[in-house]
């Protein structure tokens, strides 16, 4: 796949209560970026989705398949609740059979009619054209396996090419939708297979996403690929069932309603690497929508009060900013794009997690799309605390975030110009002369004069998402301009080459300015 960087997104299931999902990610987007809230599917690679109750299923296929904005999704899922809510019949048949108690004909017309107004003809395949950049997929349950099966918009190594080849869009969202009790089973696929709800088994589906990526983005392990996953739920319900619940049938919604957090506990648990280095968020209602049922479309004001509540709070902002940061910074793709080396930088075999100290640095200076002011960040601390090893994890991590990462030696003049000039030949062909780019230090090229070109080179007005770090600089910072660009005072030809812009990384066991203590 071409982008390392993945950025997940799971949608739990929720049946009205979906209303809060939407306006969680409407907040999480509009923190990415305030003046143009964009697309989720313009910033995730895939999303996974599931549901109990027949609208919630629609959010992972509207969002990605369909392409629609939060507002879009907003305004159809208000009309398909209204809609699909109306009691058709009882739970249960005379002679005591689970029937679906609400239209599923009607379901099927409410969304035709939002698959027709994104465009697209009512009977559409659920796949999508293969270089779709975000992949999308719903979880349904075989009734004949009680298997959970994921049906995709892309061809998955394991997946089921006649289901792909042929489940419709609505056919998908009918499947993935047909709750026990709520709504009719459906037959679909070239064998006529019989699905029903996906919540059933996944009402959180958010280790169906990680499976499914690791398909599409493996074979290597998926955590040194995964830039974010975030999981959002429909709120915290209460322990109890419905009151008009019938044997078994109660006992099963009870257990649909409690496993998503359990489920998000456990994964938060067994992938505890991404949860401490900043790159797994879960978001979830806590207090307002448990009494809620799933089909009560008519307390949508509620829905929305509690959700108002929650991302209000200052916990959840600070995590909503932390995760908009994440999502915002996607890989660089420009001209002065060069290749990404750490050669001859010692790297100890096991790196020690600090996970406060990555996430100050990942805040300070990973490129965000609405600030492009330089950022300058010191790690100081006394010599073998591991300054330079996380210095070399961030830059290992994020590298792609950036145009460029140049790792100097600033121990000395002489090892900072011999760093600076080796760095020439990465710069790619036609942006610095041929002399500097093939310089060695037997040629007969003055050495000030590459490092000048190279100086020169980070400092042109378009270069503006590099990042240079300095290691074991120990002398103070000479600041030369008003937006407080600052290159290490060891270079004489530095300091002659100011920069306005980029990601300045340094590491010194003496006190400099824009210092954070190790």
């Amino acid at each position: 796949m071409p982008n390392p960087d993945v950025r997940l997104l799971a949608l739990d299931g929720g049946g009205v209560r979906g209303l809060s999902a939407l306006m969680i990610l409407e907040q999480l987007m509009d923190a990415v970026n305030p003046d143009a809230p964009p697309k989720p599917c313009d910033y995730f690679d895939m999303i996974g989705g599931t549901s109990t109750g027949g609208v919630a299923d629609g959010l992972a296929i509207m969002l990605g398949r369909l392409k629609m904005s939060i507002d879009e999704c907003i305004h159809a899922y208000l009309q398909l609740s209204d809609r699909i809510f109306q009691k058709k019949r009882h739970r249960a048949t005379v002679k005591g059979k689970i029937q679906g108690r609400f239209d599923s004909d009607e379901l099927e017309r409410a969304v035709k009619e939002v698959i027709k107004g994104q465009g697209l003809q009512e009977d559409a395949l659920l796949k999508d054209t293969p270089d779709a950049s975000c992949k999308v997929f719903v979880c349904a349950t075989s009734k004949e396996t009680s298997e959970t099966v994921c049906l995709t918009s892309y061809k998955s190594p394991r997946g089921n090419n006649d289901l792909l080849n042929s489940v419709k869009i609505w056919e998908a969202c009918r499947a993935t939708s047909a709750a026990s009790s709520f709504f009719d089973p459906i037959a679909i696929g070239r064998y006529n297979e019989e699905f029903v709800d996906g919540a059933t088994g996944a009402n959180n589906p958010v280790v169906e996403l990680w499976n499914q990526a690791q398909l599409m983005w493996g074979p290597a392990p998926l955590e040194g690929k995964v830039q974010c996953l975030v999981s959002i739920g429909t709120g915290i319900p209460s322990l109890k069932p419905f009151r008009d619940d019938l044997l078994h049938i109660g006992e099963t919604l009870v257990a649909i309603a409690t496993e998503t957090e359990q489920t998000a506990e456990r994964f938060r648990r067994d992938k505890a690497y991404l949860d401490s280095s900043n790159r797994y968020f879960r978001f979830n209602v806590v207090r307002g929508l448990e009494d809620i049922g799933l089909e009560q479309s008519t307390m949508r004001k509620e829905i929305a009060a509690a959700t108002r509540r929650y991302v209000a709070s200052q916990d959840v902002f600070k995590q909503m900013q932390a995760c908009a940061g994440n999502l915002a910074s996607r890989e660089y793709v420009g001209e002065y794009r060069t290749n990404f080396s750490l050669e001859g930088i010692p790297r100890v075999k096991t790196f020690v997690e600090r996970p406060s100290e990555m996430a100050e640095l990942e805040r300070a200076l990973l490129p965000q799309r609405q600030n492009m002011r330089q950022k300058i960040f010191v790690l100081y601390g006394l010599g073998g605390i591991g300054k330079t090893q996380l210095a070399l994890e961030f830059t290992r991590r994020h590298h792609r975030k950036f145009s460029s990462v140049f790792w100097l030696d600033g121990s000395s003049e002489v090892s900072l110009k011999l760093s600076i000039a080796r760095c020439a030949g990465r710069i790619p062909a036609s942006q610095i002369s041929d002399a500097s780019r093939t310089y060695s230090i037997s040629s007969a090229r003055n050495i000030d004069e590459v490092v000048g070109e190279v100086i020169g080179w980070l400092a042109q007005p378009d270069n503006t998402e590099w990042l240079v770090v300095f290691d074991n600089v120990d002398r103070d910072y000479s600041a030369h301009t008003a937006s407080g660009s600052a290159i290490p005072a060891t270079s004489t030809s530095t300091q002659r080459y100011p920069t306005v812009h980029g990601t300045n990384l340094t590491t010194s066991y003496v006190p400099l300015p824009y210092q954070a203590e190790l």
